[in-house]
């Protein structure tokens, strides 16, 4: 659970990219809070940045300001690995051919989880290649996958994504930006995690969320759909849509933590708005908990804060008294996949 975000001038020397990029990232941090990182192409060539701080990443894009033609953001939102601050394991990675050459040819970010990564990783390593990360990092299996097929072959990074997709088993929408400029947006041939794009003066907006181009005045939200391909050609501007071929079709499932919980709650899922769900979720329960509790002495306390929406149909519906027993900080974040001690303390920062 991750989010990703883009920006790329269509038109030579947008000034404004850079701002745009940081209103969109603050737009986008319900996504993840626990580590940042961004990849800037210009002057044919890529720079990467990481940090704790999304504040930080803001300061290091104002360098790039005249110069930037495209821009890939991660927020990291742990789940495969550990969450212990490591540059080599910060999104968005650099694939290089040659692993002493300075520059990279490609950099990409991923939102989603790669099941057989296990199985993947035995692959690599019975081939000669080291996983550096301990526990298995699922994003440096991805790398290692395209890096081996970059060492084998020529290929653009949109065969390069169909290859991926069709090897890996798990939800996975990626971007990738190389050293031409050539942008693609690959959307996971499942349809669990949303995706969309949208273009406003000049510029090409991707981001996870509806919402998060909304309100940076993208007025036309256009749907990713699953297994297809958006491609920005780093020559002529153009964008391109393609369905990727895969081998063996799977089918469309949508991811219950996106409508439940992940989701801002105006963000359009599947076609309507992520609180819609949690509305009938919090109905639901409710009906089927209607003599379980007795409304006397009972009260309904909505935590986290994305369970608003479920929290007050459900108490509609059972006739028992909701309220709002606890006020959470709006600069604490997430607390419940933090550990130990740093839990702890992001729980005493909340309330």
């Amino acid at each position: 659970m991750c989010g990703i975000v883009a920006v790329y001038g269509l038109e030579w020397g947008h000034a404004h990219m850079t701002n745009k990029m940081v209103s969109l990232l603050n737009a986008s941090q319900n996504r993840g809070q626990d580590w940042y990182g961004v990849a800037v192409y210009e002057d044919q060539k890529l720079v990467r940045h990481v940090s704790s701080s999304i504040w930080w990443i803001d300061e290091a894009l104002i360098k790039h300001k005249s110069r930037a033609l495209a821009l890939l953001w991660h927020a990291r939102y742990t789940t495969s690995g550990d969450n212990k601050w490591n540059e080599t394991a910060l999104q968005p990675f650099e694939i290089k051919e040659d692993e002493l050459t300075a520059e990279a040819g490609i950099s990409f970010a991923f939102n989603g989880n790669i099941v057989n990564a296990e199985e993947l990783a035995t692959e690599l390593r019975a081939e000669g290649f080291v996983l550096k990360h301990d526990p298995l990092l699922d994003t440096e299996v991805l790398k290692l996958l395209m890096l081996r097929e970059v060492r084998r072959w020529e290929k653009n990074i949109t065969t390069l994504l169909e290859y991926i997709h069709n090897r890996i088993d798990g939800c996975c929408n990626i971007i990738l930006l190389d050293k031409n400029g050539n942008m693609a947006i690959a959307k996971d041939k499942w349809w669990f995690r949303p995706l969309v794009y949208s273009v406003k003066d000049g510029l090409l907006f991707v981001a996870s969320e509806s919402t998060a181009l909304i309100r940076i005045g993208c007025e036309n939200v256009n749907f990713i759909s699953s297994g297809e391909i958006v491609h920005i050609d780093g020559a002529t501007k153009k964008i391109e849509k393609t369905n990727m071929h895969i081998l063996e079709p799977v089918q469309k499932k949508r991811c219950f933590f996106e409508a439940v919980y992940f989701a801002d709650q105006k963000t359009n899922l599947w076609g309507e708005a992520a609180s819609g769900y949690r509305y009938r979720f919090g109905q639901i329960l409710g009906e089927e908990d209607n003599d379980r509790f007795d409304p006397a002495d009972t009260i309904i306390v909505d935590i986290p804060s994305s369970s608003e929406d479920a929290a007050k149909w459900y108490a509609d519906s059972a006739n028992i008294v909701r309220l709002q027993a606890i006020t959470k900080h709006p600069d604490a974040g997430r607390t419940f996949i933090a550990e130990g001690e740093k839990r702890k303390l992001k729980v005493k920062e909340r309330v």
